[in-house]
């Protein structure tokens, strides 16, 4: 799954005498630097993060999860990895496997 980055809440700490410990009464959507409209759709998966900041405020980050789309279907493991010793592995678990017979058992 990747996840694509809607929108970022920064919220901050309310006084003590508030039920809520963080708040923010002046927020807009964003993306980026860019103000937009935000829609969150029912047939969509979300991830939600929590980010404490060093002045006490925390950013909630909410992203979309989608579905990877630059996977390209191969006809083994090998040819996806691209990591050089991960690519070495998936090689030696593609290579074929010799099956031995009970009766070619040396021992």
């Amino acid at each position: 799954m990747a996840l694509n980055k809607l929108t970022t809440i920064r919220v901050f700490p309310n006084d003590p005498d508030k039920k809520a410990t963080h708040g923010n009464s002046n927020w807009k959507p964003y993306k980026g630097k860019e103000p937009v409209d935000l829609v969150l759709s029912k047939d969509t998966r979300h991830s939600i993060s929590v980010f404490q900041n060093e002045d006490g405020s925390m950013d909630i980050v909410i992203n979309e999860r989608t579905i990877d789309r630059d996977y390209n279907a191969a006809d083994n493991i090998a040819d996806n990895v691209r990591q050089g010793g991960f690519k070495k592995i998936a090689e030696t678990v593609e290579k074929p496997r010799i099956m031995l017979d009970d009766d070619n058992i040396p021992f």
